[in-house]
């Protein structure tokens, strides 16, 4: 499994050197990350933390209707097979998550942008969210 996510990941970036197009899908579950790892104090490994990203970022996608409904849980039930965490720690503030990923690099005029996805294979970059806050105090 980890040959062939090298394989992929070589092969975008092969493509997208630069993070102009397709290299930016592979942001997907990155912006919820990093601000995660921000807020952990780098406690949360990056792996750990892109996952949860991953499974909160799904479900922003089903939120705004970009993913099929049910999309979440596969990609959730993956990432618990191998071991990984799936759930947003105890406690967090979601004002405090919101604040650190508007430290993130992937900005676009201030505004944080998502890679989502579509379904397992397809993401889709450069989304805004509107109404961030809310849609994540759901979680």
């Amino acid at each position: 499994m980890i040959l062939r996510a090298i394989a992929v990941k070589t092969a975008i970036v092969q493509i997208d050197p630069f993070e102009i197009n397709r290299r930016a899908e592979l942001n997907f579950g990155h912006t919820i990350g990093h601000g995660l790892e921000v807020l952990s104090n780098f406690t949360l490994r990056h792996g750990e933390a892109v996952s949860i990203g991953m499974v909160v970022e799904t479900t922003l996608a089903e939120r705004i209707g970009l993913a099929r409904p049910g999309l979440r849980d596969e990609i959730a039930k993956l990432l618990n097979v191998i071991g990984l965490p799936t759930s947003l720690p105890p406690g967090l503030a979601i004002d405090s998550l919101i604040g650190a990923m508007q430290m993130d690099k992937k900005r676009v005029g201030g505004v944080v942008q998502f890679s989502l996805p579509v379904e397992i294979g397809e993401v889709k970059s450069g989304i805004e969210i509107d109404h961030l806050s809310e849609k994540l105090a759901l979680l």
